[in-house]
């Protein structure tokens, strides 16, 4: 008797583990569909792209061919196959043709924590315990890009203050462009915004106030399958190729999300650029798409709120603001969010001499 309850019992639970499985195949096919319908208003072409996933060359439960079924469910254009301290997926990457090739580097260890930075198409193996700026530099010699994977952490794996304080140290010391995973949805499957990305997010503000040239992205670091598609980096008119993606990412013309799009631009200047004022007064564009609904814009300037806007569930908007120059190299970007929860956050606009 006590086995027949006991064999009743595991069959439950094998059942709605199926059932489970299920619905959330059926709950990413209708997030897919709402993004469909959003990039539908959206004028520009925009790539979904994660550039941090696992499979099980090193730590992921599922295979890379696995994985590659899963980001074709959740609406992912490129997927970067970024597993631990290996480039051992080199040649199964190669024949899947939205791919891409990256390595998760452990880096050597800053306060009792090693930080994990993320080397997107480099082609040979950065060997773990280098120092975090010899990691970068080391990315940049083989062609790649540097991006600094969850730098405060991620769900449940807070980073103690003293840790964030000392990479955040050691960044400021940095002189080119890099990389910050500013949303991370590790072990999440539906909402990936908790602290830790919050804490990224006020990183990520410290950092460009204080000159530093930073882009912000958005990947799942999936170790499952159905983690993908929790938050992305949209990428505006790149080549449908992995050359392209490869060509693009340092140009900073993207933004991160969960939901909506939102794309700054001043003039004929993309966010991820430069621009030099001819005069006092800059004009700025914002433009937000979002199926469901926007709620509300926000323009962040030099940390601060800058500009706000409430959008009370328009689908779309177009939006300006100006500012005045005043001599001071300045940085805006914009936060997006919808009436469901979901949000998007620009790479800036940098104005300076």
């Amino acid at each position: 008797m006590k086995a027949r309850v006991e064999e009743e019992k595991i069959n439950w639970l094998l059942r709605r583990e199926e059932e489970l499985h299920y619905q959330i195949r059926w709950a990413k096919e209708d997030y897919v569909k709402r993004l469909e319908a959003t990039f539908k208003q959206c004028p520009e072409t925009i790539l979904r792209c994660d550039f941090h996933s696992h499979s099980r060359y090193s730590d992921g439960k599922f295979s890379l061919k696995e994985m590659q079924q899963w980001r074709e469910l959740c609406g992912i254009d490129y997927l970067a196959a970024t597993d631990h301290d290996t480039l051992a997926q080199r040649e199964e990457v190669q024949s899947y043709p939205h791919a891409l090739l990256g390595e998760e580097i452990t880096i050597a260890q800053v306060e009792g924590i090693h930080p994990h930075l993320l080397g997107i198409g480099i082609s040979e193996v950065i060997e773990p315990d280098c120092e975090l700026l010899e990691g970068i530099e080391k990315i940049y010699r083989q062609g790649g890009f540097p991006i600094l994977a969850h730098p405060c952490g991620w769900y449940r794996n807070d980073y103690p203050e003293v840790v964030v304080e000392a990479i955040e140290k050691k960044l400021l010391e940095l002189n080119s462009p890099f990389g910050l995973e500013v949303g991370n949805a590790a072990a999440n499957l539906f909402n990936y915004f908790d602290r830790t990305d919050a804490a990224a997010l006020a990183l990520w503000d410290r950092l460009l106030s204080a000159g530093k040239h930073v882009l912000g992205f958005g990947n799942s670091d999936a170790h499952h399958g159905c983690n993908l598609g929790v938050i992305w980096t949209g990428l505006i008119g790149p080549k449908p190729n992995k050359q392209g993606i490869y060509q693009v990412l340092n140009k900073g013309h993207h933004f991160l999300s969960d939901g909506p799009v939102v794309i700054l631009e001043s003039g004929e200047v993309m966010m991820g650029e430069t621009v030099v004022p001819s005069n006092s007064t800059r004009e700025f564009m914002v433009r937000v798409y979002d199926q469901v609904g926007i709620w509300k814009v926000r323009v962040i300037k030099n940390g601060s709120l800058f500009k706000q806007w409430n959008i009370k569930g328009e689908k779309q908007a177009a939006l300006s603001f100006e500012d005045i120059f005043e001599g001071n190299n300045s940085y805006y970007r914009v936060d997006c969010f919808t009436v469901d929860g979901k949000r998007a956050y620009s790479n800036p606009i940098w104005v300076g001499l």
